[in-house]
Parts: C-alpha cells; sequence; structure tokens
C-alpha cells in the first residue's frame, strides 16, 4: 500500500472512532487492527493518541470505539502493545491497563467486556503492566463474575481457565475462593457461562495442581457434570438422531457424540467435520471430559459419590427420562479409565445391564450404550479369560 493511501487512510479513520453508529465503530476498529498490523507500531503514532483521548473523553461511543479498537489490536498482535515506541513517554500497555482496569466498574456492559477482553489477552504473555496490577485484576474478577452480562461473566471464567493452565502459580493463594465460584459459574443458567466454567476442571487437573484441592468439592462438582451431561431440548444432536432413523448408517455415523476436550482435541487426534453439530464442543460433551479426567485423578473415590446418581437416572424408565438415563450411562463410559480397579468386580453385572440397552427405543441410548461398552472391551475380553 503506497504510504500516501495509508496515511489517508489513517486520516480518514481517526474521527470515527467515536462514531455515533456502533457498526461504522466496530467496522473502524477492525481496519485500525488491520492497518496498524501492516504500519507497526512505530508508523502510527497519532493512532496512541486519538485512542487515549477518546478514553479520557467519558463519551460513551468514543470510549466504546477505542475500546472496540484496542480490544481487536490485543487479540492479534498483543506483543506489539507493549513495546517502547520513539515519541511516546510510556508502552502503550501501560498507559491503556489502567483505563481498562478502571472499566471494570463502569455502568456500561459494553465496556467492562472489552475491558476484561482486553486483558485477558495478556495472561499467555504477561507484561509488567498486567503483572504488577495482578491484585487489582484478581479482585475485579472476583467482583466479576457476578457481572449481570453473561458475556462478562464468561469472560471471568475464561480468565481463571487460562490462568490455572499457564500461570497457576498466581492463583495458588486464591485457589479455594476460585474453586467455589467457578462451581458456582458450572451452574449458571447461560450455557456459555457453564461452559466455560466446566473448562476449569479439566486444566486444573491437567497441570497438575495439587488434586487435595478439589477433594472438598467433589461432592457438590460430581451431580452438577452429571446434570450438565444430560442433553438439552435445543442440542441439533436431537434433531439428526430422528433423520438418523430414516438413513443407513455412514461410518461417521458410529462415532461416539462424546468426548474430546475443545483445549485438548479428540481422543484419536483426529476433527470430523462431516457433522457439525455432532462435533460442536458444549456443556454435556465438557462435563463428560471433566468427569473421566476427575476419575482419572481420584479413582475410586469418586464412587460412593457418583454411582447412586448414575443409578438413580437409570431407574427412571418412563419415557420422559429417556435423557437422564442416557446421561447415566455416558457417565458409567465416562469413568471407564479411572475407576476400572472399582468397577472390575462389577463388569458382568454391567455389561448384562447394558447389553439391552442396544436395543432401546431410543437411538441416542443405543449409539452411547454402543460407545460405552467400547471402552470397557479390553476388560470384558480378560473377564471373559
Amino acid at each position: 500500500m503506497p504510504p500516501s493511501s495509508q496515511q489517508y487512510i489513517k486520516s480518514e479513520l481517526l474521527p470515527c472512532i467515536g462514531a455515533t453508529n456502533r457498526a461504522i465503530r466496530s467496522t473502524v476498529g477492525t481496519v485500525i487492527s488491520v492497518l496498524f498490523q501492516i504500519v507497526g507500531v512505530t508508523g502510527w503514532i497519532e493512532l496512541f493518541q486519538a485512542l487515549h483521548q477518546c478514553l479520557d473523553s467519558n463519551d460513551l461511543d468514543h470510549m466504546e470505539g477505542a475500546m472496540d479498537a484496542i480490544y481487536k489490536i490485543c487479540e492479534d498482535v498483543p506483543e506489539e502493545l507493549d513495546v517502547d515506541v520513539p515519541g511516546l513517554s510510556e508502552r502503550p500497555i501501560n498507559v491503556f491497563m489502567p483505563r481498562m482496569l478502571q472499566f471494570f466498574q463502569s455502568p456500561h456492559a459494553s465496556l467492562r467486556k472489552l475491558s476484561l477482553g482486553c486483558i485477558n489477552q495478556y495472561i499467555v504473555v504477561m507484561p509488567s503492566a498486567l503483572y504488577m496490577a495482578m491484585d487489582q485484576y484478581l479482585q475485579g474478577l472476583f467482583v466479576l463474575v457476578k457481572d449481570p452480562s453473561a458475556d462478562v461473566r464468561k469472560l471471568v471464567c475464561s480468565a481463571w481457565v487460562q490462568l490455572v493452565e499457564v500461570r497457576p502459580s498466581i492463583l495458588e493463594p486464591h485457589l479455594k475462593n476460585v474453586t467455589e465460584l467457578i462451581l458456582q459459574a458450572n451452574k449458571d443458567s447461560d450455557d456459555e457461562v457453564a461452559l466455560e466454567a466446566c473448562e476449569f476442571w479439566s486444566a486444573y487437573c491437567d497441570v497438575s495442581m495439587p488434586p487435595e484441592g478439589l477433594r472438598e468439592f467433589l461432592p457438590r462438582l460430581i451431580p452438577t457434570l452429571v446434570s450438565n451431561m444430560v442433553y438439552t431440548d435445543d442440542d441439533e444432536s436431537l434433531a439428526d438422531a430422528e433423520e438418523d432413523e430414516s438413513f443407513p448408517d455412514r461410518d461417521q455415523d458410529l462415532k461416539p457424540r462424546f468426548h474430546a476436550s475443545r483445549l485438548h482435541g479428540s481422543e484419536n487426534g483426529e476433527d470430523d467435520d462431516d457433522d457439525d453439530a455432532v462435533n460442536a464442543w458444549n456443556l454435556r460433551k465438557c462435563s463428560a471430559a471433566g468427569l473421566d479426567v476427575l476419575s482419572n485423578v481420584f479413582g475410586d473415590d469418586i464412587l460412593p459419590t457418583l454411582m447412586p446418581l448414575i443409578q438413580q437416572n437409570l431407574a427412571r424408565t418412563d419415557d420422559e427420562s429417556w435423557k437422564e438415563r442416557e446421561a447415566a450411562v455416558l457417565s458409567i463410559g465416562a469413568i471407564a479409565e479411572g475407576c476400572i480397579t472399582g468397577l472390575y468386580p462389577h463388569l458382568p453385572q454391567m455389561v448384562a445391564f447394558l447389553i439391552p440397552l442396544l436395543d432401546d427405543k431410543f437411538p441416542l441410548i443405543r449409539s452411547i450404550t454402543c460407545w460405552t461398552l467400547s471402552r470397557y472391551s479390553k476388560f470384558i475380553v480378560q473377564v471373559t479369560e
């Protein structure tokens, strides 16, 4: 792009950061981020001055427009704001960070969301501006976890998941409080918030945090996971299952409707794009993955809490309760590896119970039963030998 064209675009963009039309502001933020990546941090000093003026304007349109542009820059090239810039007395992130933390207390949900989203982008790279303000950031998270905006609550959970994954030492002094709040968020009425919270359990276990920190929560956590493993009425897999009844099965139709992790990929390392509804990561699958991970960490210790829930759901034989029965069978499959020591003596009875479910009137019960039996296949062979 010729320098003259760049200069013209820059001059036209900056006055539009605070446009009254939100769609225009959003488009301007996108173009600013793209152009910023082209010209570099030293090629647009006027941008930082304009953004700073907008943030201090106390006008919602200007503040929101500036935060939208900063968010998109942070999302694309966060490290570019943490460098010394000739002509500026401070690194851009050092100037923006205090203002973004102030926006945690804004009466406008859009500013709370954008500011938290921006700062979350820096958890991995951890500039000194965030590290030095970590206490203020964490205290802000403790307040925003109760925010009326589901988008903000989701970002709080995302922050805690990222922190436990890449900066566990920062979270460790607050771990009990965070775990309690995550457990509450795991029951949030908004599925996206609950899903983000549910990622915490696998992340916690995967970084080898002390398992005893979770033990006291298991009596409440396990029922939450089992409850969230029940199909929701709007799950696209339900409609797909009804359609599948009318057509012969393809190879990919026989693959289980469980069980990977959004963070860690599928069990076989492959992504199957043939069926987006089946493969879409959701609260049900994340809960099952969490139960699997917990069973591998705590082993048979989870059985006294889990088995009564499974038995209770399996005992509900009416047609209206088929989703609860399906979730119970999924639970049995999820703990196949972690709890096999405690379950091994009962395998003959378990198999005898599961086999008739292969002829169940509900197709998703049939399919999850196939998957669950496959999880125990190597142990079943040992028993028969």
